[in-house]
């Protein structure tokens, strides 16, 4: 750090700085005598070896002593005679793909590309590739599931250039079990050509005044050796006409674009259709666009609340004047007190900001209020915006429930303790099947109350079964030794089903956790529950007593209920 230092010299300083330059030099004297002392005392030419210290050896050594290792700690690995150190030992599959990067330079629009991507498996176990995911639908993929340790296998791609123009690079996911490379990212990159280029590529008009002219050239290419002709469809286009010029004999032509009012209030559409010659190109179309805002406009045209908040909120809408001369507004009103309106002017005669504030735990009337925004343009001299609540969304339906009210879907299971369950067939107890993932947080939160039923009815002819389906591989994948630890984590002891291929979820739609079903003696699915909740041992309780009592529930109430997690 470079410091600045500005000093008046006087008599007084100087002496100081004497005084001080005398007691530095006894002070650094004193440090050198020191270290002279210090080097007298341990240079071997001078220190006395002690009566029990070995002799030193007098054999000559070519090469240093290697450095000991620390203790605790195991040995480095000695280097090989190329002076690299050799890797550990791998275990487990391993996933390498030398050349992640397809490159196809350039090329023709339209043309077909595939690749072959090389996965070497250079782990000790078979390598599993699990998912091929493309970025886009041009894009279709095919693998091999499987590679052994020291074999090789493919991911192949096919990828579809239609309409591609200029650069481009789309990429591909690959998923595996490779433990330390379970994500590996392809890529796929050119530069694609097209043999008819036009520019722009649409024709698209913006804030278009009512009684506005629109002219637009859009330029055609040909790229390719063969002449070109080209023809333009004649067709209703709506507001837009198009002329159509030679400019270099098949090479190069014009498509002169016309909009003429009247136009549609908002968005006007037309597409213009040509033909050529060319059998890679038969065909353009030319898209073209003209948006006529309103004159004047309210942005969003109206606010919706569908809870009450739990703070103050503020919401701003803008009046917008699109129109060819200034206005101003004169008055500002809510209908509704609670609800404080604010204008704000941020171009003059253009826009204008109004601020709405809502206070905590608002909610609208149920016929709703308005804002009236008073103007002085003559043919919009009042604007209204309203102001409503909308119900809450409806859950959607979670796919298990259509099996309430029908047969159990069929199904022969194990338990870790080997026991034999025959799921939807009739029985002496009634079924109480919980679905669950071990790294799902309700699922933790909802399997205590499942262990609370488990000892409400345990010998009573209720049979709590908690199936695990966790997956061995992939993002989410657990051991059994981890599923187990969890299970014991949670101090649970209901029977326990591992159903890691989902071959009972797949059957009864457990596709989001916890998902819990009651089946009844006669194999029927009587109730479902979706969800974590607090009251679950409360809800599940009367669905129990009445089935133990031999009624039915789908005379007495709706089959599902949803839980929704709190």
């Amino acid at each position: 750090m470079n410091q600045s230092w500005n000093r008046t010299d006087t008599g007084e300083s100087s002496m100081s700085c004497c005084v001080l330059n005398v007691v530095s030099r006894q002070v650094l004297a004193g440090l050198v005598a020191s270290v002279c002392l210090s080097t007298f005392a341990v240079s071997p030419a001078w220190a006395q070896p002690s009566k029990d210290a070995p002799a030193p050896s007098t054999e000559k050594r070519s090469d240093p002593a290697p450095p000991q290792d620390s203790p605790g700690k195991p040995p480095a690995p000695l280097p090989a005679p190329d002076g690299t150190v050799a890797d550990e030992a791998v275990t487990g599959p391993r996933a390498t793909i030398a050349a992640p990067h397809k490159d196809f330079g350039e090329l023709w629009e339209g043309v077909e590309l595939t690749h072959s991507f090389l996965v070497q498996n250079t782990g000790d176990a078979k390598l599993e590739i699990l998912r091929v995911k493309a970025s886009c639908g041009c894009t279709s993929t095919g693998y091999d599931k499987q590679v052994d340790p020291g074999a090789s296998g493919k991911v192949n791609v096919k990828l579809k250039t239609k309409n591609f123009n200029g650069k481009f690079a789309k990429t591909v996911t690959v998923t595996t079990n490779d433990p330390n490379n379970s994500t590996i990212r392809l890529k796929l990159s050119g530069v694609a050509k097209q043999k008819v280029s036009v520019e722009p590529r649409t024709a698209a008009f913006t804030q278009v005044q009512p009684d506005q002219v629109l002219n637009r050239a859009v330029q055609i290419t040909n790229n390719s050796d063969e002449p070109m002709t080209l023809t333009l469809d004649e067709g209703k286009t709506g507001p837009f006409s198009a002329v159509l010029k030679e400019i270099e004999p098949g090479q190069k032509y014009t498509l002169d674009i016309t909009g003429n009012p009247p136009y549609k209030p908002k968005l006007n559409r037309a597409t213009f259709h040509l033909k050529t010659n060319l059998a890679a190109k038969p065909k353009l179309t030319i898209p073209c666009s003209a948006y006529v805002p309103p004159r004047l406009e309210l942005r969003p045209a109206k606010i919706q609340l569908r809870t009450a908040q739990n703070r103050q909120i503020t919401r701003t809408v803008r009046l917008i004047n699109s129109g060819p001369t200034d206005i101003q507004v004169k008055d500002l009103t809510v209908d509704d007190s609670n609800v404080t309106a604010t204008l704000r002017e941020q171009k003059p005669g253009r826009d204008y900001a109004i601020e709405l504030t809502f206070p905590k735990g608002y909610m609208p009337p149920e016929k709703g209020t308005q804002v009236v925004v008073a103007t002085d343009d003559a043919k919009i001299p009042q604007m209204v915006l309203p102001i409503t609540k909308i119900a809450p969304r409806k859950p959607r339906p979670k796919p298990g429930e259509k099996l309430v009210g029908k047969p159990a879907p069929k199904i022969e299971l194990e338990t870790v303790s080997g026991q034999k369950i025959a799921i939807g067939e009739p029985g002496d107890d009634v079924l109480v099947l919980e679905f669950y993932v071990s790294w799902c947080g309700f699922c933790k939160r909802s399997l205590p109350n499942v262990e609370a039923i488990h000892q409400k009815y345990k010998g009573k002819g209720v049979r709590v079964l908690a199936l695990n389906e966790d997956v061995r591989t992939g993002k989410r994948g657990r051991t059994v030794e981890k599923i187990t630890e969890h299970f014991e984590g949670l101090n649970l002891t209901m029977e326990r089903i591992l159903d890691p291929d989902k071959k009972a979820g797949n059957l009864y739609f457990a596709q989001s956790y916890p998902a819990m079903y009651l089946i009844g003696k006669n194999g029927v699915v009587e109730a479902a529950h979706f969800g974590a909740k607090r009251n679950l041992v409360d809800l599940v309780s009367k669905d129990l007593d009445k089935l133990l009592a031999g009624e039915s529930l789908q005379a007495a109430r709706p089959a599902v209920t949803k839980i929704t997690s709190e």
